[in-house]
């Protein structure tokens, strides 16, 4: 990985384009002290069918790869919706259903392998298991410089999470399209944190499903289980806005929309 991060840096360092895009991405987001790894090329497969990938697992790092083994970015290189005409977006799971290890896409690292994250030095795990699919909808950043245009809080300088309610776990860095049905609006340490609740297309309840209010059960202990996830570690339960309550599909799909185009800014580096 080093050599191929030395490698990626010597193209980027005799590319002027490349290297004043990062340098304006690296501006955009200096609030967060994070740099950001972005393909020399903006991806225009916006709206495209998912390609075939597979996912493999180096040394605890998940990449993936097309079928002629090229590296493909989960963030990046997956379209954020599906080209069917309907309102079907994309899901990468980082964190299968029953699971208890902290996966995330590395933002950092060229092609953004899943790994799992680490707090001073140890693999972190969740104290319990997690009861869904966790992930996250590909080209999309909540802005950390930009208040959002719901909560009025800025992002988190995350891709958009999501919850995936589907019967079935989900490999590490398996993509689907999803059927979204609301999200909870978390405050995280001060940050707006997006969960969009959705199901995957293909599971046997999803054309049943409408939105968040025929599923109050499973919104509730999606509420409990973020809210209280922290505690063990000694930290005081989340808060959500809007009093917790859910927002429906529009504003869930404004949501994601409204974090697509702040993805796009970041190859623009517009401020």
């Amino acid at each position: 990985m080093q050599a191929e991060e030395n490698c990626f840096f010597r193209f980027a360092t005799g590319n002027k384009n490349l290297m004043l895009r990062l340098a304006r991405a690296s501006q955009l987001l200096g609030s967060a002290r994070r740099s950001i790894w972005l393909p020399a090329v903006q991806p225009l497969n916006e709206k495209e069918a998912l390609p075939s990938v597979t996912v493999q697992e180096k040394q605890g790092k998940y990449f993936l790869v097309d079928a002629g083994s090229d590296p493909v970015s989960p963030w990046h290189d997956l379209p954020y919706r599906a080209d069917t005409g309907q309102d079907a977006f994309t899901f990468v799971c980082e964190i299968p259903k029953n699971t208890k290890a902290k996966m995330e896409i590395n933002k950092d690292q060229p092609h953004n392998p899943i790994v799992q994250d680490v707090k001073k030095g140890a693999p972190r795990f969740y104290h319990e298991a997690i009861p869904w699919n966790y992930g996250c909808i590909p080209q999309t950043h909540e802005d950390p410089r930009r208040p959002d245009h719901l909560t009025g809080i800025k992002g988190d300088n995350d891709p958009v999470d999501v919850v995936e309610i589907g019967d079935q776990p989900l490999a590490i860095g398996q993509s689907v399209h999803l059927k979204v049905l609301g999200a909870l609006a978390l405050l995280d340490e001060g940050e707006t944190d997006w969960k969009i609740i959705a199901i995957n297309r293909n599971d046997p309840r999803a054309a049943d499903l409408r939105n968040v209010s025929d599923i109050p059960g499973i919104v509730d202990h999606i509420r409990t289980w973020f809210r209280d996830y922290k505690i063990p570690d000694g930290k005081p339960p989340n808060e959500f806005a809007f009093k917790g309550k859910p927002v429906l599909p529009a504003a869930a799909i404004s949501v994601v929309d409204t974090a697509h185009e702040h993805w796009r800014k970041l190859f623009r580096g517009s401020q």
